[in-house]
């Protein structure tokens, strides 16, 4: 690893600024991208409560009328929520493609796997992890190539080095929430056909465009675009009712195909697949 703090990389700043709408569909049953537990009222008709004896129990101060009323609420796994609309975060979406470049570019560093290690048998299975390959660290000057930035990072950043792209949350905008019960706990769970919309942010320079689409499993065949399935949320490995999901850009089929192209000319990605 280099030791220098001037890894050559591309300047932030350039390129054409560049909007892409992007939409994923839900393929599998069901998909659950957490943001933690939420309570929920169950009903009074769904316990055993007696509510007069408990509204009795609360006028003569008995302190174990808390107890019963716990039994009106439950804990469940949310999905995550912005302003009322249901979405995926950015976020998530920016870690998918991150971790699909990472996998299939050949001389990219690991800053989402890391080693690979703690990482489910499924995980492995379908990505095959280098154990020996390491991280880019542009603050420190550390990178898997001698002198400059792995074309990953210099994509989508690195510790001390600001990302080109940037992810809107995906909202919900057709189908259905619904909840699945894994382990003795409720998931609120988007289902099968439901879609999300929202869109990336690029400062173009030559094959950016391409490098996301392909890292969202987009893929050019014959001229022709096309959508490969990728897994995305909670129990994508272990449980294959979940996690399965397609994305489509809205952009000309020409155009996607040019950029996939030019970005599988220069990088000679490995194609992986997921399912």
């Amino acid at each position: 690893m280099q030791g220098s703090r001037t890894l050559a990389r591309t300047p932030r700043d350039e390129g054409t600024p560049t909007r892409v709408e992007i939409t994923l569909e839900v393929v599998s049953d069901y998909l659950h991208v957490g943001q933690g537990k939420a309570t929920i009222p169950t009903g009074i008709e769904s316990t055993n409560l007696d509510f007069n004896k408990v509204l009795a129990m609360f006028n003569r101060g008995d302190p174990l009328a808390y107890s019963q009323i716990d039994n009106l609420f439950a804990d469940y796994n949310a999905f995550p929520r912005d302003s009322g609309k249901v979405i995926i975060p950015g976020s998530t979406v920016k870690g998918a493609v991150r971790t699909r470049l990472e996998m299939s570019i050949p001389n990219s560093c690991y800053i989402v796997d890391r080693t690979g290690n703690g990482k489910s048998p499924g995980y492995v299975k379908i990505f095959n992890p280098d154990q020996n390959k390491r991280s880019d660290n542009y603050a420190k000057g550390h990178s898997v190539n001698p002198g400059k930035v792995c074309p990953v990072c210099d994509l989508l950043g690195s510790p001390g080095l600001g990302s080109r792209v940037s992810f809107s949350d995906l909202v919900l905008t057709s189908g259905r929430l619904g909840v699945a019960e894994i382990d003795k706990m409720e998931y609120e769970v988007a289902m099968k056909g439901s879609r999300f919309s929202g869109f990336f942010l690029v400062n173009l320079k030559k094959n950016e465009i391409g490098a996301i689409l392909y890292g969202l499993g987009i893929r050019c065949e014959a001229g022709k675009p096309f959508s490969r399935t990728i897994l995305l949320g909670r129990f994508k490995f272990e449980n294959p009712q979940f996690g399965r999901v397609k994305f489509t850009a809205n952009l000309k089929d020409q155009e996607q195909c040019n950029q996939i192209n030019d970005f599988v000319k220069e990088y000679r990605p490995k194609d992986i697949r997921e399912v």
